[in-house]
């Protein structure tokens, strides 16, 4: 092969990479090799609308489990797992810091309002971690081989997943129609006749990138170091807090708000369901949602999704244990 010939070869290489496509199809098959195992669902790029009238924005992948069944005596609860993929190129790291005020936040639990169940937000356990306080950081910061600082990439899908995540309040607190009970029964063996169902949505950002924590060492200690490892340690998830910008807050107050009074006529809720009860409802999840984010290395993704399924059926089993004594 030619010099030229090469070159034009790598330029090409690099743009197919930097498309995030290979990244994205590593996803797609991982998790297709468990799909079975997790009752997974790959539903593909996930659309949602920011705006009334404008082009949707979207992540690249909406993965739902039906694995949180614990019987007739249980409420059923669904995850969504959204996940938004970032390539980087070789060498490239991303640095975190502990979340100073070590407040891991809640999952995001979307209760069914309009279908009272055997539990709801408040009985399901805030501040449970799965992965462990040492490994909940905050600010992130993106440094390539050259040293060039980047803040973009971290920035950009956290703020993606976010408006991913809210917008799930349109439909899914008010969802149970009979050709849903009926289909779930037929296609996947799941009886949801006179159970409640309920959303659980974890935002994940899968990367390439190496994923560290700086250690609690001084300025003068980074400047002579001379290998990673003295700074900083690498993991394969992390659990970043987020703080819900007024950008956030105004999607959910008013356009999901929006979204949510106009879907009620069709669902034949809007006099059993009345807009003050939607509008507190809105307002508790903007009071804590969404503010939990996973940051993964691709090749984690498979493990960490069947952590996350176990430790969901765990909180649920709890929900439904402090629910029976409270009632």
């Amino acid at each position: 092969m030619k010099e030229s010939e090469g070159t034009h070869w790598s330029k090409i290489k690099e743009g197919i990479l930097k498309s995030g496509l290979p990244l994205e199809l590593a996803v797609c098959n991982l998790i297709d090799s468990i799909s079975n195992r997790f009752r997974l669902i790959n539903h593909g790029e996930y659309f949602f609308e920011l705006k009334e009238g404008e082009p949707p924005s979207s992540v690249d992948f909406k993965i739902t489990s039906d694995a949180v069944d614990l019987g007739q005596d249980f409420d059923f609860v669904q995850i969504h797992f959204l996940i938004e993929c970032k390539y980087r190129t070789r060498n490239t790291r991303w640095f975190f810091v502990p979340e100073p005020t070590m407040d891991s936040g809640d999952e995001f639990f979307i209760e069914n309002i309009a279908f009272k169940g055997k539990i709801g937000w408040k009985s399901f356990s805030r501040h449970a971690d799965l992965l462990g306080r040492n490994l909940l950081v905050g600010k992130g910061v993106e440094i390539a081989g050259n040293g060039k600082r980047y803040s973009e990439g971290i920035r950009d899908g956290i703020y993606q997943l976010s408006f991913a995540a809210a917008s799930h309040l349109s439909i899914h607190p008010i969802i149970r129609v009979p050709e849903l009970v009926e289909t779930y029964r037929k296609s996947r063996g799941i009886d949801l006749e006179n159970r409640s169902v309920h959303t659980v949505v974890c935002p994940i950002l899968v990367t390439n990138a190496e994923v560290l924590t700086l250690k609690n060492v001084d300025i003068s200690d980074i400047e002579q170091s001379k290998e990673i490892e003295e700074m900083a340690e690498r993991h394969d998830a992390l659990l970043h807090r987020s703080y819900q910008s007024p950008q956030i807050r105004r999607y959910i107050t008013q356009f999901m708000l929006k979204e949510t009074l106009e879907s009620l006529p069709y669902m034949g809720l809007w006099s059993a369901l009345p807009k003050e009860r939607v509008e507190s409802n809105l307002w508790q999840h903007v009071t804590f949602h969404p503010s939990r984010f996973f940051v993964i290395k691709v090749e984690a993704l498979p493990s960490f999704i069947e952590s996350y399924i176990a430790f969901i059926k765990k909180l649920t089993e709890f929900a439904h244990e402090q629910a029976r004594k409270t009632s």
